[in-house]
């Protein structure tokens, strides 16, 4: 027996035997299927360049590659932000690769930016929802304020999205504030339906005018109310700044109260028009605790506020006012972004 038979025995009974023996026989088939097998079957049918259909539309992209005769395959789906929804942005084999008549083409489309689940904002403080409105890439719209007999004063009671409901940024996010019990209740007045008053008289017309304590409201339907007091309250609204574009960005851009809604412009520039006592103390109160900078806009020669609010905001170096100056239009979709003066 030859030396080369006792040592292939030899090494037919050690532990290397059998993997060295795969490995050999895996060798010799990808040799094989590399060398001749594989080029018999690419030698079979037409080649073609696969076109480069990223970044467009997926009815697109099929038109393209079907007249050239490739099978389209949608793939998967992918959120992207950086491209529309139903975009190509990914493609299998890859672009100008030499490819087969026939060949399969997997694209991967976007079905664009991710939406956003709307978070719980009842019972948050107006404060606390502002907050987490903005950690959701989300933006603040409009503020109403109700009564309610569950939640507290200052409790957020209403938000315009569902909790839960996807969303997509930036909208904005509306929401109402609980005014608490109502005043009227929380007293023990009554409410009646609401009628038109046609006479408020000191004394009844069958008593003695004379020392009488007590007066009397007559109504349009005959009903007769005696008190001692008659308090008119016909309420009153705000003052509006009445120019074009201003309409569309009330509660967004443009508001009316400063201790409403000046936490929304911490660190920003402000406008405030007017000239009165009120712009003026709002301006003060802006600059202290929110606004980078004040500017007044004052439509007359010299403002109408008193002496004392002038000297304390020429002596802000935060507060500058324009005399002579008059809004003429506001510019801006979402929020406001020009003001013409």
């Amino acid at each position: 027996m030859s030396k080369l038979n006792i040592f292939y025995l030899w090494f037919k009974q050690t532990w290397a035997y059998k993997p060295i023996l795969i490995l050999i026989v895996l060798i010799l088939f990808t040799l094989l299927m590399d060398k001749l097998i594989m080029p018999m079957v690419v030698d079979l049918g037409n080649e073609r360049e696969l076109p480069d259909i990223i970044e467009m539309s997926l009815d697109q992209a099929k038109n393209i590659l079907e007249k050239e005769d490739f099978n389209v395959i949608v793939k998967d789906s992918l959120y992207d932000a950086n491209y529309p929804l139903g975009t190509v942005i990914e493609q299998n084999p890859y672009p100008y690769a030499t490819v087969k008549e026939g060949r399969r083409v997997y694209l991967t489309i976007s079905i664009g930016e991710k939406p956003i689940i709307m978070p719980k904002l009842i019972g948050l403080s107006p404060r606390d929802a502002t907050l987490t409105i903005k950690s959701y890439n989300l933006k603040m719209g409009s503020k109403s304020y109700t009564p309610s007999d569950i939640y507290l004063e200052g409790t957020v009671i209403g938000q315009s999205y569902p909790q839960g409901k996807p969303i997509k940024p930036p909208n904005r996010i509306n929401i109402k504030i609980s005014l608490g019990k109502r005043k009227d209740e929380r007293f023990g007045v009554e409410i009646l339906s609401p009628q038109h008053v046609i006479s408020i008289t000191p004394c009844h017309n069958d008593r003695n005018f004379q020392g009488c304590k007590f007066k009397t409201v007559l109504t349009e339907s005959g009903q007769e109310f005696t008190c001692t007091a008659v308090l008119v309250a016909t309420g009153s609204n705000y003052r509006q700044l009445i120019v074009p574009g201003s309409e569309n960005l009330v509660g967004i851009s443009i508001h009316y109260c400063a201790t409403c809604d000046g936490f929304f412009y911490k660190n920003k520039d402000i406008f405030v028009i007017g000239g009165g006592n009120s712009a003026f103390e709002e301006s003060l109160f802006l600059k202290e605790k929110f606004a980078n900078h004040v500017t007044i806009i004052v439509r007359g020669d010299e403002p109408t506020a008193s002496p004392v609010l002038q000297d304390k905001v020429k002596d802000h170096q935060g507060i500058d006012v324009l005399l002579n100056t008059e809004v003429h239009e506001l510019t801006g979709e979402n929020k406001l972004e020009t003001v013409r003066v």
